[in-house]
């Protein structure tokens, strides 16, 4: 149970969160909206009804922006008390080292990063792993010379 304008729930950037309604007054058919609001934004979100039950209505809600959602709830056009109550949208918890969140909760290489093959890589780690590549070839180039010099002579 939610009270009037009070944060409801909290749900990171792109994931979603399930909301369940029950209409007390035990109407038949009665249709219920779920109306969202986010800065500039306002969205119908799409409500299942008679989830688990007689009278039980399911809605789910995700935003790829961070903020403070107001989600309003209608049985029969007619608001709920407890409407509308608010969402906190967080930041999107990156599951990999040196990545961060852009503004729309994509995953992405900090800005001191390099993506290669899915792994974020400092651009010190790459240049000294560069820096190694080069010296192997050009060491492998050397024994070739040599090995040529010798066979030549």
């Amino acid at each position: 149970r939610c009270d009037k304008m009070s944060l409801c729930g909290e749900v990171e950037q792109n994931q979603e969160i399930v909301f369940h309604a029950y209409d007390n007054l035990k109407r038949a058919n009665a249709t219920v909206t779920a109306l969202v609001h986010l800065g500039q934004e306002s969205r119908y979100l799409e409500v299942v009804n008679e989830v688990g039950g007689y009278n039980q209505y399911e809605f789910k809600f995700s935003h790829k922006k961070r903020g403070v959602a107001i989600l309003e709830v209608f049985f029969d056009g007619v608001q709920i008390p407890e409407s509308p109550f608010r969402i906190g949208v967080t930041e999107k918890e990156c599951p990999l080292r040196r990545m961060v969140p852009n503004e729309d909760g994509v995953c992405e290489c900090s800005s001191n990063a390099i993506n290669i093959f899915g792994e974020c890589i400092t651009e010190g780690a790459f240049a000294g792993i560069a820096s190694g590549i080069c010296v192997a070839i050009a060491f492998v180039i050397g024994l070739i010379y040599i090995a040529y010099k010798k066979k030549k002579n």
